[in-house]
């Protein structure tokens, strides 16, 4: 994904949109773009966070299939919490 690509998609996630483009420019200088198949577990319940998921294409889901929405782990990361669940 270009880094142009890049800024776009975070233009359109919360809290992202609210940033300016230099603060964009900044972030989207160290995504890292991952691709993981249906079912694959990305975050394993209890574990601490390093990273925010923000998804482009799919979605993601907790152990019981609950529809997480488009962004993961804010929360987790800036609190210092571990994951409530696993997630899909």
């Amino acid at each position: 994904m270009l880094l142009t690509e890049k800024i776009c998609v975070l233009k359109q996630v919360k809290p992202f949109g609210l940033l300016s483009e230099n603060e964009l420019l900044s972030i989207a200088d160290v995504i890292k773009e991952r691709t993981f198949l249906p079912g694959h577990e990305i975050i394993t319940e209890g574990k601490y966070l390093n990273n925010i998921y923000v998804v482009v294409h799919g979605g993601i889901v907790d152990s019981e299939e609950r529809d997480l929405g488009n962004i993961y782990g804010i929360r987790n990361l800036l609190l210092d919490l571990p994951a409530e669940d696993s997630v899909y």
